[in-house]
């Protein structure tokens, strides 16, 4: 039997438990996400308001303003009176006159509704709306889905929960882009559903997508960036696959500016991906993926350096401070490590931090330990690399923006884990590869996959309840949760039998994932040489259907080569 075929014989997930497995992790992955977006007091995440506001503005025709001069609408300040969102919440030092606690929820028939009268702000609003800094297409494709189910005329809570959904629509594919790209750099499917599992270990990447945030559209475009770019650097350099990864680009530029950073990845991709094409060939395709993607999206960053002198305009609308103390260096980097730290992993608005600062150096020193041993494997590199770096990129301009904002504001903005989420898929994908350098047999690694769904759930519940007694009681305990249920209920748009169907089918699918995944464990092939190849060689990655193989002299395995002139494959016996 070939090398190949052993290998994959030896996985511990046949082909039908496989899928089996990885769709019921993006159902519960789905379902944390649903409880999220209905569990979250109304306008409780980042900038929701602005988001919610620029939304409904573009589903009224009121347009994308200026930087700077769009206003938030009346309706915002009517829903968030009626939410109660400038209330004090357990555990924080807000100086507001009410605790969130305290008040009585408003019932369904006496919340507000929006509409021509109070969509479009008027010219009295002080307050800025500064989501113009980044392109629309996030806000219109809330606007267009909310105007499709006819939302943008109708009750202030259940058209944020409609847009909340839209959001959870765009973060729920990741387990799946996750698994497809850990596959594609040589992992096998038990790394694969372990990469997925992964997902929902970070409340924070749940918490933000069941909210209105345009870092979910981020999210989405970036997985399947991620995907494409594996696929390019192994040898695909097809011109659909270039001009779909061009697509994708561009729609996240469209949507933040934290795509552009998947550019210099993309170039180099081309020119490192394997197969006998020349460097001409190269070129031409780099500047046709050039092409494509400033035609889809890179023109708007052109545009706004003509009409405001710099690519990006700023968020902070106010003076520069004028004297005071500024952090040197080594102060700003320790102040925002630790915020960003904390905030990838848990940061709920208006709560204490969700993790410790011990569990968040362990956290964060086993991603950064298991990213190093994913760099090893040498069937990973060059997209390992790249997949990285890319991260890397985005974490030095955060830091470097971050610390200009610093000495001009005296402040510490924009210092928020979350604007890595746009390189998520690729971080866990690289991290289960550096699982199975780490154990060298499948069996381990079916084991590790489980406990890796194990601890995912477990971190997704910790999240769920932290944030069900942060916000809506006060204490612990059973009664305490119970009670939490009970206002979360009565201020989400939920019927409580919707509320609790929302539980039990998350209850449920995440014990079926676990029971499936324990049959699938328990049957792992025993022996030290089950598989141990798979990763360090990739021979357990899912083939590439898009060339056709030759034969090589070396062992009579297979190999993938494109034609030269074409990029298109050929046969080579």
């Amino acid at each position: 039997m070939p090398a190949h075929e052993t290998a994959e014989a030896r996985q511990q997930f046949g082909h039908r438990s496989y899928v089996t497995a990885l769709a019921l992790l993006t159902v519960v992955f789905t379902l944390v996400l649903l409880t999220w977006a209905s569990l979250t007091p109304a306008y409780r995440s980042y900038d929701e308001t602005k988001h919610v506001n620029s939304a409904v503005r573009l589903a009224y025709g009121g347009g994308w303003p200026a930087p700077g001069d769009a206003l938030v609408a009346p309706f915002i300040r009517t829903a968030t009176y009626e939410g109660a969102r400038w209330t004090n919440r357990p555990g924080s030092d807000t100086p507001f006159d009410r605790d969130f606690v305290d008040v009585t929820p408003t019932r369904d028939e006496a919340r507000s509704r929006v509409g021509p009268h109070n969509a479009l702000p008027t010219t009295d609003s002080a307050l800025v709306d500064q989501m113009t800094q980044h392109p629309p297409l996030y806000y219109a494709t809330e606007a267009g889905l909310m105007s499709l189910v006819g939302q943008e005329d109708g009750r202030w809570d259940v058209q944020l929960l409609v847009l909340r959904l839209v959001s959870v629509g765009m973060v729920a594919p990741l387990p799946l882009f996750v698994a497809a790209t850990t596959r594609r750099l040589g992992g096998s499917r038990a790394l694969a559903l372990l990469a997925a599992a992964l997902a929902l270990a970070i409340p924070q990447l749940a918490y933000i997508g069941g909210s209105v945030n345009n870092d979910n559209l981020l999210v989405l475009t970036g997985a399947a960036a991620t995907y494409l770019l594996v696929r390019i650097v192994q040898g695909d350099l097809r011109y659909r696959t270039l001009l779909l990864a061009a697509l994708v680009v561009g729609a996240g530029l469209m949507t933040k500016a934290f795509m552009a950073f998947f550019g210099p990845a993309f170039v180099l991709a081309v020119l490192l991906a394997r197969g006998d094409v020349r460097l001409a060939g190269r070129l031409g395709r780099g500047a046709v993926l050039g092409a494509a993607t400033m035609a889809t999206g890179g023109w708007w960053w052109v545009r706004n350096y003509l009409l405001y002198g710099s690519f990006q305009q700023p968020s902070v609308y106010r003076q520069p401070a004028v004297g005071g103390d500024r952090a040197t260096v080594p102060e700003f980097l320790g102040v925002a490590i630790d915020r960003l730290a904390h905030s990838f992993w848990g940061d709920l608005v208006g709560t204490p931090e969700l993790f410790s600062d011990v569990a968040v150096v362990l956290l964060t020193a086993a991603l950064v330990l298991l990213l190093l041993a994913g760099l090893l494997p040498r069937r990973a590199r060059p997209a390992s690399w790249l997949l990285v770096g890319t991260t890397v990129l985005v974490l030095v301009m955060v830091l470097v923006r971050g610390y200009g904002n610093h000495l001009r504001y005296d402040l510490f903005p924009g210092l928020q884990g979350r604007y890595l989420f746009v390189t998520v898929a690729g971080l866990l994908a690289v991290a289960a590869v550096g699982v199975g350098v780490l154990l060298r047999t499948e069996r381990a690694r079916a084991h590790a996959t489980l406990l890796a769904a194990g601890a995912g759930l477990g971190l997704a519940a910790y999240g769920l309840g932290y944030a069900l007694t942060m916000y809506y009681v006060e204490g612990t305990g059973v009664e305490a949760l119970i009670e939490g249920v009970r206002r979360w209920v009565a201020w989400s748009p939920l019927t409580g039998w919707q509320a609790g169907l929302l539980l039990v089918a998350l209850v449920g699918a995440s014990l079926t994932l676990l029971v499936a995944l324990a049959r699938a464990t328990w049957r792992a092939p025993r022996g030290p040489g089950d598989g141990r190849a798979a990763v360090m060689t990739g021979e357990s990655a899912a083939p590439a259907r898009h060339v056709s193989p030759r034969r090589t002299a070396q062992a009579g395995t297979l190999t993938e080569s494109p034609s030269p002139r074409t990029g298109r494959t050929r046969r080579n016996p």
